[in-house]
């Protein structure tokens, strides 16, 4: 059985500061605060990522999303 997997959100990481990421995402004209923990990989700016939706369960991805 194949699964849908659909891309809510993609976006680039601005800055680190302490345990706060600062990130441009596609879908908000302003900045947002996400915490560093939430990503499943080290980061650093200029980093690319994107948040997916599969089987009910929403799961952030580091990298480019696939085309």
């Amino acid at each position: 059985m194949k699964t849908l997997m659909v891309i809510l959100f993609t976006g680039v990481v601005d800055r680190i500061v302490d345990d706060l990421v600062a990130a441009e995402i596609d879908t908000s004209p302003e900045v947002v605060l996400m915490h560093l923990s939430a990503f499943p990989c080290p980061l650093q700016e200029g980093d690319s990522f994107y948040l997916v939706q599969y089987d009910g369960e929403e799961e952030i991805v580091c990298g480019e999303p696939p085309r």
